[in-house]
């Protein structure tokens, strides 16, 4: 035990520059720490090369922390787009790889939780200090280069330490990494490494500012939406944009938004955004195809559902410049596997309640008016496994009994991609009020479902994005949905319903979804409770989707992404004209 006023928690595999000690010391002692109640203070974290591996920790919304800033060069800190790294500030969680507290604050909240198996100690410490009032200083005046993980069996034991943490905090903390996105004027796209980097093969005199968008437009599934949802961004936004579609071979094709009146076989304009994912990329990145990459800004739009992108991902990255994807969830997963620029932004939520033919109505479903409905669409192709149907099933009957006025509505398309399991589904729902329909829909079909539904329940184990969810919200639909990956972005507990879960390891291979990998497992009995709060408390409910309509029309409309979409692009252009 210490016999000194104070503390420094230092980790092994760190050097310390001059004078880094002093300013941590500084930072907890001056004459303005006491007024200020300043608890702890902690350091800039670089790797050797100098890029930065952590300026504070910022939390997403599903509370699972990160390292601020991690990848971006220190030399670029000046710039505004990343000031925030540079500058001293608090901050919710520091790592403690260098940390420096008073001894009676350390032992005023108990110290570390020893339930932890190394990691996520410090965080944790760090919330109990915040939970005590206290204020937490991150001083980029101390520097410490950091060796990171260099220790054997150093996430070996990340799951159970994220499942203690997450039943600790989950409810009494709210992401802040919005809040110094905007301070940064950062809102919606953060990267993770930066253009600096990056051999420019631009030619700016043959092809004007403006984007190409390859990807399957016209198909109904999640990918064909999210692609339209993206032109429609960077329509709103006045951006050029020329639309290359591919055919989706596994789909009917059936949306016809866009059709081959606006399709165009060149690639006239500087950017190039191929919205599909690897597996499809693969096929698009052919001999016959590599001109269609010469002289643009290459930029892959892929999304992925799990914290590790498969392997061939990697490889396939030497094609593009840049990654997009729709939230920190993908972000994260994408950017730690790739030394490319990984920039997050968000589909466009379009969806009104006066933008589409109301072709549906409960009464085409045989339900009556008093019935109230819940809904959940999926596709089989995405993975049954992945998309859980089951939880949502046993959630509802543990709510709800038979002769209740309340209903869930199944929603799936292309069953075949799994009879076994889908039979399975239709047995589990045998004597019970849940009705499963497995047809192909148009668009206003789907949004006439959502609209007259009364409350929209996803129990997946992990998403991308999470695109029904949010359209749902957009129509002011309370939303329960599993608390956990992309659709986080958009759900919180003043706006919907997220449901507790617990990361588990997967035990075999999902498709792609390979084992040791993990994803989520939703808390039935929790998911129940939120179905029968809804139900019961109609107002309440009420008011918390309207709340949810309110943030996806700030954050989510055409108009916000479309200035997201602006300020990266002509960032690009920026970067490139004063490389």
């Amino acid at each position: 035990v210490s016999n000194s006023e104070n503390i420094l928690f230092l980790n092994n595999d760190t050097v310390v520059s001059k004078g880094a000690i002093d300013e941590l010391y500084y930072s907890i002692t001056a004459g303005s720490a006491k007024s200020l109640k300043i608890g702890a203070a902690g350091s800039l974290l670089l790797y050797p090369d100098k890029k930065i591996q952590e300026a504070g920790i910022m939390f997403e919304e599903r509370l699972v922390p990160y390292n601020a800033y991690s990848g971006m060069n220190i030399s670029g800190c000046g710039q505004s787009d990343i000031k925030n790294a540079i500058y001293i500030k608090s901050y919710n969680a520091l790592t403690a790889a260098c940390l420096m507290l008073k001894k009676e604050v350390f032992e005023s909240v108990g110290g570390f939780d020893e339930g932890y198996i190394n990691g996520f100690e410090d965080v944790d410490l760090c919330l109990k200090l915040r939970e005590a009032g206290y204020r937490l200083i991150f001083n980029p005046k101390s520097i410490i280069f950091h060796f990171e993980e260099k220790t054997a069996g150093r996430k070996k034991h990340d799951i159970e330490n994220i499942n203690r943490f997450m039943e600790k905090w989950r409810l009494k903390y709210k992401r802040d990494n919005y809040i110094f996105a905007e301070m940064d004027n950062l809102f919606g796209y953060y990267t993770f490494k930066s253009t600096k980097n990056i051999k420019f093969n631009l030619n700016t005199d043959k092809f004007p500012f403006g984007v190409n968008i390859s990807g399957l437009i016209q198909s109904e599934k999640g990918l064909g939406s999210a692609v339209r949802s993206d032109i429609e961004a960077l329509r709103v936004a006045g951006i050029p944009y020329v639309l290359n579609n591919i055919t989706d071979l596994g789909s009917v094709n059936a949306d016809k938004t866009y059709d081959s009146k606006d399709f165009s076989p060149d690639n006239p304009c500087l950017f190039n955004l191929i919205h599909v994912n690897p597996d499809v990329f693969v096929n698009f990145i052919n001999e016959a195809n590599m001109p269609y990459l010469n002289g643009h800004y290459n930029i892959g739009y892929w999304v992925w559902e799990l914290d590790t992108i498969p392997e061939y991902w990697v490889a396939l990255s030497k094609y593009v410049d840049e990654i997009s994807t729709p939230s920190y969830f993908s972000m994260q997963a994408i950017s730690k596997s790739l030394n490319i620029p990984v920039a997050r932004i968000p589909h466009s939520i379009a969806i009104t309640e006066n933008s589409f033919n109301k072709v549906i109505k409960k009464i085409d479903l045989k339900i009556s008016d008093d019935i109230f409905l819940f809904l959940f669409i999926f596709d089989a192709g995405s993975f049954i496994e992945r998309k859980n149907p089951f939880a949502l099933i046993e959630a509802f009957k543990k709510a709800f009994k038979p002769d209740e006025k309340v209903m869930l509505f199944i929603k799936s398309s292309r069953s075949n991609f799994n009879r076994t399991k889908f039979d399975e589904m239709l047995n589990a729902i045998k004597g019970y009020n849940i009705t499963v329909s497995d047809l192909v829909l148009t668009r206003d079909e789907i949004y006439s479902l959502i609209y007259v539904c009364d409350s929209y329940v996803s129990l997946h184990r992990s998403e991308g994005f999470g695109l029904t969810m949010a359209e749902a919200m957009a129509l002011g639909k309370p939303v329960i949905a599993t608390g956990y990956s992309g659709n986080m972005d958009f759900m919180n507990i003043d706006n919907s319903y997220p449901v507790d879960y617990r990361l588990v390891e997967l035990d075999r291979d999902y498709g792609p979804y390979q084992k040791g990998n993990y994803w989520a497992e939703p808390d039935i009995n929790h998911a129940a409770e939120l179905m029968r709060e809804v139900f019961e408390k109609r107002e309440e409910s009420a008011s918390v989707g309207a709340k949810g309509k309110d943030y996806i029309k700030k954050y989510f409309s055409p108009e916000a992404v479309g200035k997201i979409y602006k300020a990266r692009l002509n960032k690009i252009v920026y970067d490139y004209e004063n490389r």
